[in-house]
C-alpha cells in the first residue's frame, strides 16, 4: 500500500496489527482491546484501551504539545474515560494528580507517593480512576 507497511499475523488468531511508514510505526492495534497512535518521534502519542474487557473503551492517554511557555510535554491520563483527566505525567519534569478538581504535584517520599495539601505533605493513592488523599 504505497509507502505504508501493514504487518500482522498470517494465521489466526488475527489479533495484532501494526501500520508503519518509512520504518516508523504509525498505528498499532492489539486485538479489540487497544489502539496506539505513534508520533513523528516514534513515541506513543495516543492510547485508547478497553482495560476491563467489556468491549467498550474505558481508558485514554495522550501526549500534549509543547507550547512556547512550557518546558515539558505531559502524558495526560483519563483512567475511566469520563472526560476528566486523572494524572499528568511530566516528560522530564513534574507529575500531577487531579484531586478534587485541583492539579497537585506528586511527590515521592521513600516508597510513598503523596501531595502537598494545605502546606502539609500527605500520602495519596489511586482509588479506581481517582486520586485520593489518605487519612492522617
Amino acid at each position: 500500500m504505497g509507502a505504508y507497511l501493514v504487518d500482522g499475523p498470517s494465521e489466526g488468531p488475527y489479533e495484532d496489527l501494526v501500520i508503519s511508514k518509512n520504518g516508523r510505526p504509525l498505528i498499532g492495534i492489539t486485538s479489540d482491546k487497544e489502539i496506539t497512535v505513534f508520533g513523528e518521534d516514534g513515541q506513543v502519542a495516543l492510547e485508547v484501551a478497553d482495560r476491563n474487557g467489556d468491549g467498550v473503551f474505558d481508558y485514554i492517554s495522550y501526549k500534549t504539545a509543547v507550547k512556547e511557555d512550557q518546558e515539558h510535554r505531559f502524558d495526560i491520563v483519563d483512567r475511566d474515560m469520563d472526560g476528566e483527566p486523572d494524572t499528568k505525567v511530566g516528560d522530564g519534569g513534574p507529575s500531577f494528580a487531579n484531586i478534587d478538581g485541583r492539579w497537585l504535584p506528586l511527590e515521592r517520599r521513600g516508597d510513598v507517593t503523596g501531595v502537598i495539601v494545605d502546606a502539609e505533605w500527605r500520602p495519596a493513592q489511586l482509588n479506581g480512576a481517582r486520586w485520593q488523599v489518605l487519612p492522617r
